[in-house]
């Protein structure tokens, strides 16, 4: 495919569109070389543009490494959140985030991209799942940059940033200092990232932010709803056989 394949504009009446590259061509069309945004700046600020540029050229752009180094940060906090220090060593815990983060990040993003096509759906969305998965793993950037900051942290405090209790980490007022100043950038990065998911998808639906919000409160429920109706079955199943003894 030649470098200036041309591209349709969005329709120019759509509200939720984001602005586009100048057309670089009658007949409302745009070419590779007229795209203008750099989508790993661009994503920071522009969300909504920058994901359409994705999508309107090549919606799996960077899309699986993009989910394999957000699994690996997930992996991480949830390590942490979970304080699997308790039962792993430090290098049990780096294994296991470096090999199963970027599986649990492919699974989510999945998982998730055919749940927001669907709920996405429901609220009169356009996007097909390749879209929706676009969007997720463009809008996890500002997460996926608190990499750094996460090896900075095992580097400084090892083991105890995945342990209930920190003694060493406690005894240093230099450390603490550091450790909230990391956390802080982190937290940040994080809402960001959010911010920018919940815009990437609703351009790619072409709606509102409101109601891409509203998309992902609806996946929560189907997901919820797909995970609890086996083990409600699975328990009226155990109840009524208990019964018949």
């Amino acid at each position: 495919m030649a470098n200036d394949e041309a591209f349709r504009q969005p329709p120019a009446d759509n509200p939720y569109y984001a602005p586009q590259a100048a057309p670089a061509e009658a007949g409302g069309y745009i070419t590779r070389s007229a795209l203008t945004l750099n989508p790993w700046t661009s994503i920071w600020t522009r969300p909504r543009a920058t994901i359409r540029q994705i999508v309107d050229t090549d919606p799996t752009y960077m899309v699986i490494p993009l989910a394999i180094f957000g699994g690996i940060v997930q992996a991480f906090d949830n390590a942490s959140t979970r304080n699997l220090g308790d039962e792993l060593p430090l290098g049990g815990i780096l294994v296991a985030a470096l090999i199963g983060g970027p599986i649990g990040g492919l699974i989510s993003l999945y998982l998730a991209g055919w749940l927001l096509r669907v709920t996405g759906g429901w609220l009169s969305g356009k996007a097909d799942a390749e879209k929706v998965r676009a969007a997720i793993a463009w809008g996890q950037v500002p997460a996926i940059a608190t990499l750094p900051l996460i090896g900075l942290q095992i580097a400084l405090f090892g083991i105890e940033m995945f342990t209930e209790f920190t003694p060493e980490l406690d005894a240093n007022d230099q450390m603490l200092y550091v450790l909230l100043a990391t956390g802080i950038a982190e937290m940040t990065l994080g809402t960001w990232a959010i911010v920018a998911v919940i815009k990437c998808v609703a351009e790619v639906h072409e709606f509102s932010a409101w109601r891409s919000l509203g998309a992902m409160f609806l996946a929560f429920l189907l997901l919820l709803g797909v995970l609890l109706i086996p083990i409600m079955l699975i328990g009226i199943m155990v109840g009524l056989a208990g019964v018949a003894r």
